[in-house]
């Protein structure tokens, strides 16, 4: 046997083996392109912070629309909008219709259905 490799070493070698492990795979199948791959998740990236960015600005048009149908001055916007966004933060993740089996109560009190 030989020498026992030092843990640093040995973790550089498995962090080498293990980064990209499906590259060689795919590039022995015939039509892969590396280039052509990197640019599809390019597209993919782009299109995901586009919808996003979209989807921001239509955030912002609907505080304005809840805005002006409350008739809220414009002094107090932020700070409705601050509490109503920690209000809803601080109510956590059991509050939703879809809170996970662990949040429901299992009481006999409880009509939620869990067993």
């Amino acid at each position: 046997m030989g020498r026992p490799v030092p843990p640093r070493r040995r973790r550089a070698l498995e962090v080498r083996r293990w980064r990209f492990p499906q590259v060689p795979r795919l590039a022995a199948l015939p039509g892969f392109v590396p280039e052509a791959a990197a640019w599809q998740v390019f597209l993919e990236f782009l299109t995901g912070y586009i919808v996003e960015k979209a989807l921001s600005v239509d955030n912002i048009f609907i505080f304005v629309v809840i805005f002006t149908f409350f008739h809220i001055p414009s002094e107090v916007q932020h700070r409705v909008l601050f509490w109503g966004s920690s209000a809803r933060s601080s109510s956590g993740r059991c509050s939703s219709p879809s809170a996970p089996r662990s949040c429901r109560s299992t009481g006999s009190s409880g009509s939620s259905g869990a067993s």
